[in-house]
């Protein structure tokens, strides 16, 4: 726990909770990977008349369309100046995602080298004789 402005105590990440996070991601992608490659596996099946083993399960391959009006679309229709109007009109979508990283570790005794690489200075207090 930390001490907030308001001298409440306030909940901290911990580095747990953000190897555990970085962990489901990578296992996630690893997943997504394998689902898309079965889901187009079973759907040239499918789309090829591939009998199904008799059961509680069925499938078929269902096809959907969706119109995604670019800028160049729109440009070419309304021109340049009513596209940017009608652009200026519209809200923004805000997107929040969470990102974490890991930080390179540094020694001590190359630290001054790694703010170096990365253009940063680093100022170290020398005692006066």
């Amino acid at each position: 726990m930390t001490v907030g402005s308001s001298g409440a105590a306030e909940p901290a990440i911990t580095q747990r909770e953000l190897e555990d996070f970085l962990a489901l991601k990578a296992r996630l992608e690893s997943l997504k990977e394998r689902v898309a490659h079965e889901s187009a596996r079973l759907r040239q099946l499918a789309e090829g008349h591939a009998p199904v083993e008799p059961g509680r399960l069925q499938v078929e391959v269902r096809e959907s369309t969706h119109q995604r009006i670019s800028k160049a679309f729109l440009v070419s229709v309304l021109g340049e100046a009513d596209y940017e109007c009608m652009r200026s009109e519209a809200p923004p979508t805000v997107y929040r995602r969470l990102v974490v990283w890991e930080r390179p570790r540094e020694s001590t005794s190359t630290r001054e080298q790694g703010a170096k690489n990365h253009g940063g200075t680093v100022f170290v207090k020398k005692e006066r004789p």
